[in-house]
């Protein structure tokens, strides 16, 4: 569902003026482009907002300045999204699915404890939700064995440690993850990339110590 920021933020006065500014459901916030290369001006809302593209990470209620292409539209995910994906067998947004698809769950750190999504797949029910912990963040998956990984954006510090139902689980290379066994990486700009099991309920835990 696409709603302006001034009718889906009707508190925040620091967006009361967007104009075409939008969110696209509940964690998404898309800049629209009119021109290719273009800089244009952008007010978030109040909280901790990720660029989908890079990473970076902005605190709303300032005017930031952003370059976009295109085929870039500049598009933020809010603190504590849970956004489920299928993506291409490389796990890299906005490339071909022709050799596969995998489900994934993107997923940035919440401030707080309580968000939870939920997705309808065939006759099951997927339910996700997200907490702040010491020195990270936790997600948790129910009824959602087709998401085989969990992707992590927006850490403002080096992920050291993930955990998977309190157990700790090994750092694999980029090219272990393609395969078993269950494990995580880092990729070249810095999000951490989960390679889970197929179970019924799992608990990730994401740490940068």
């Amino acid at each position: 569902m696409m709603q302006s920021l001034a009718l889906a933020l009707p508190g925040d006065p620091a967006v009361s003026t967007n104009g075409d500014e939008y969110l696209f459901g509940p964690d998404l916030l898309v800049a629209p482009v009119h021109s290719e290369g273009e800089t244009r001006g952008l007010v978030l809302p109040r909280g901790r907002w990720t660029n989908l593209w890079d990473g970076t990470v902005l605190q709303g209620g300032l005017m930031v300045k952003i370059h976009a292409a295109l085929d870039g539209i500049p598009v933020f995910l809010r603190s504590g999204a849970l956004l489920p994906l299928t993506l291409p067998a490389s796990l890299r947004l906005g490339e071909t699915m022709t050799p596969g698809s995998f489900g994934a769950l993107l997923a940035t750190p919440p401030e707080a404890a309580g968000r939870s999504r939920q997705l309808r797949r065939d006759a099951e029910t997927s339910e996700y939700s997200g907490e702040p912990v010491a020195n990270g963040f936790r997600v948790i998956l129910s009824a959602a064995p087709h998401v085989r990984f969990a992707i992590a954006a927006g850490m403002e510090r080096a992920a050291a440690k993930v955990a998977l139902d309190g157990v700790e689980i090994p750092h694999l290379t980029e090219a272990q993850i393609s395969a078993p066994p269950v494990g995580w990486y880092i990729t070249e700009d810095q999000r951490p990339v989960v390679r889970l099991p197929q179970n019924v309920k799992q608990h990730i835990e994401i740490s940068t110590r």
